[in-house]
């Protein structure tokens, strides 16, 4: 198996405070040890973009072959990991279509409905990333390719995580 030297990267302020226990970091871990991999390291970061770009760049520098971040997807000024994703990819951002669709269809709206600020912000996901539809949430989850590390994407929610993780990454593991 070449998923050897896995990262999983937490972001989110209330993980850090304390204010929320980083439940996904501990059953994705256990996921993927499950799967073959081998999780080299488990970091919480708060919502910097900066303090997300450095740990990124880090673990590509640090070889890990896949990173795995939760969190920070969502469509609030402080949910900033496409931002810092992009920065690090250096490639802009956009909302693609598809994700747009997908919701609308999901909630039986009309694609106009469903184009609102928050929820072109929750779709948004680095241009030169390969997008994978959240199964039982909003936003995507995506990946994007820096040096030799995959870098997989998905919301914080442990819901959502457990479904993109199933869906998406876990076949892609094994």
């Amino acid at each position: 198996m070449h998923n050897d030297n896995v990262e999983i990267i937490a972001i989110g302020t209330e993980l850090v405070s304390g204010l929320i226990l980083d439940t996904n970091s501990h059953w994705l871990a256990s996921e993927i040890s499950v799967a073959g991999g081998d999780v080299q390291r488990i970091t919480a970061l708060p919502d910097d973009a900066h303090s997300i770009v450095t740990e990124l760049r880090a673990a590509v520098d640090r070889q890990a072959r896949v990173i795995i971040t939760t969190g920070g997807l969502g469509p609030t000024p402080d949910d900033l990991t496409v931002e810092a994703v992009s920065r690090l990819a250096r490639t802009d951002t956009h909302t693609p279509a598809e994700v747009l669709a997908d919701y609308a269809h999901r909630r039986g709206i009309t694609l106009d409905e469903a184009s609102t600020p928050p929820r072109a912000k929750m779709g948004c996901v680095p241009e030169t990333s390969v997008v994978h539809l959240n199964p039982v949430g909003w936003a995507p989850c995506f990946t994007v390719r820096v040096g030799n590390s995959t870098i997989w994407c998905m919301p914080g929610p442990p819901r959502e995580v457990e479904g993109c993780y199933s869906v998406h990454i876990k076949p892609e593991l094994e």
